[in-house]
C-alpha cells in the first residue's frame, strides 16, 4: 500500500503535469521538460507614483532539473518566450521552483 506522500507525488506526474490538463511543455539544454508556469503581476510603490512588473517561474519535478543553473536559457514552447533563470528552489514539497528574467 501506498503512503500519502507517493500517492501525491504519482498525482502529480499523471495529473498535474498532464499537458491536457495544468503543464505546459519548455526546453531547456534541447530538452522538453514539463512544468506549471505562472507569471503573478506585481505592482510597486514609487513614493508618489507605482512600476508595474511581473514575476514569471515555473515548478517542475526535480529529477528534470538536475543541472539546471542559473543564467541558463529556459523557453515557454507554447509562446516561444525564452527566459533566462535567476533562481532555482527545492520547495520541500516534490518541485523545485524556478524563477525567471525575461530575455
Amino acid at each position: 500500500m501506498a503512503t500519502l506522500k507517493e500517492d501525491i507525488l504519482e498525482d502529480r506526474t499523471e495529473i498535474i503535469l498532464d499537458t491536457d490538463e495544468f503543464a505546459e511543455e519548455f526546453l531547456w539544454n534541447s530538452t522538453t521538460i514539463l512544468g506549471i508556469f505562472q507569471n503573478p503581476y506585481t505592482a510597486v510603490s514609487l513614493g508618489e507614483g507605482e512600476a508595474e512588473s511581473s514575476d514569471p517561474s515555473a515548478r517542475y519535478r526535480p529529477e528534470d532539473t538536475v543541472g539546471l543553473a542559473h543564467d541558463d536559457s529556459v523557453t515557454r514552447v507554447e509562446t516561444g518566450v525564452v527566459y533566462k533563470v535567476t533562481g532555482v528552489e527545492p520547495d520541500g514539497k516534490g518541485w523545485v521552483i524556478v524563477t525567471f528574467s525575461q530575455v
